[in-house]
């Protein structure tokens, strides 16, 4: 398989290489090498199933772009010489490859990793940044920021995106974001659900073999017969709403929320710049809020 199919079936026949990697056609051997990696864990094997294809296109991308050669040849022409590297199909082959290139990685140090870019300014460039690119569509997001998943999501609204909304230094995109949310809000609660139904189903075992065991050992009496207890009649079901309808209002309730938060921020700074104004104005000190 040629290396120009395998990026194409990851990427599509149309992706620029220094596109896959999110570097300028002007990026550094360092930068490039770092844009590789950075790149490289959002599907790295260990962390993540089902990507095995983005991992192959992402490497054969660097190793294009390293080699000066190749790459003036690309910058050149815009199109990737039809070669074939023969076994550059093996995925185990390039899995090796990003290990001679930044040593074994293992899960620990992936984690630890993920420890020091979770909540950190450059997770907040790279969220807005692919906030912009992608027009608020959290799921695509998710596909580009490193070591993300859906519990993400909601952090990324209330602690990136929402307030650069405020400010204006991003677009408005709440729509499509809103909408998003709620689609990554329901797919936890479905996962959340699988989990807990093993847990649930072992307590129901539990619970029906201790009124077997105490129906067994309990003495039978002589005399009269028990009288069958009268059922009584079933108080009518309220009518629950569908898991897509609470998801939904709990997305919308918890953008007003946010919203209504940096709404209130912004109230009280206009309100103490308003203070301080008439304070210079009259020769008074304003009390400190």
């Amino acid at each position: 398989m040629s290396n120009a199919t395998i990026i194409a079936e990851a990427f599509g026949e149309d992706a620029s290489l220094y596109g896959i990697l999110g570097v300028s056609s002007s990026a550094s051997p360092a930068e490039l090498r770092k844009a590789y990696y950075r790149k490289a864990l959002t599907c790295h094997p260990d962390k993540v199933s089902g990507k095995e294809k983005e991992f192959q296109a992402i490497s054969v991308t660097y190793e294009i772009l390293k080699d000066p050669e190749r790459r003036a040849e690309y910058d050149e022409t815009g199109e990737l010489a039809d070669e074939d590297s023969g076994n550059s199909s093996d995925f185990d082959m390039w899995r090796q490859y990003f290990d001679n290139v930044f040593g074994r990685l293992t899960t620990s140090d992936i984690d630890k990793f993920a420890e020091k870019y979770k909540c950190s300014d450059e997770e907040q460039q790279d969220v807005l940044k692919a906030y912009t690119q992608h027009e608020g569509n959290l799921k695509n997001m998710l596909e580009v920021v490193m070591l993300s998943s859906e519990r993400d999501a909601q952090r990324w609204v209330e602690d990136y995106i929402e307030p650069a909304i405020q400010e204006e230094s991003v677009p408005n995109f709440r729509k499509t974001l809103e909408k998003s949310l709620k689609k990554c809000l329901q797919k936890l609660e479905k996962e959340d659900a699988k989990k807990a139904v093993p847990a649930a189903q072992v307590v129901d075992e539990d619970a029906t073999e201790s009124e077997e065991s105490d129906t067994e050992s309990a003495p039978k009496k002589k005399g009269k017969k028990a009288q069958p207890k009268k059922k009584k009649p079933a108080p009518a079901k309220k009518k629950r709403k569908s898991k897509a309808e609470r998801e939904a209002e709990d997305a919308e309730a918890l953008m007003a929320k946010i919203r209504g938060k940096n709404s209130i921020a912004k109230r009280k700074t206009a309100s103490n710049s308003f203070i301080n104004g008439l304070a210079s104005k009259y020769g008074g000190v304003p009390d400190d809020p």
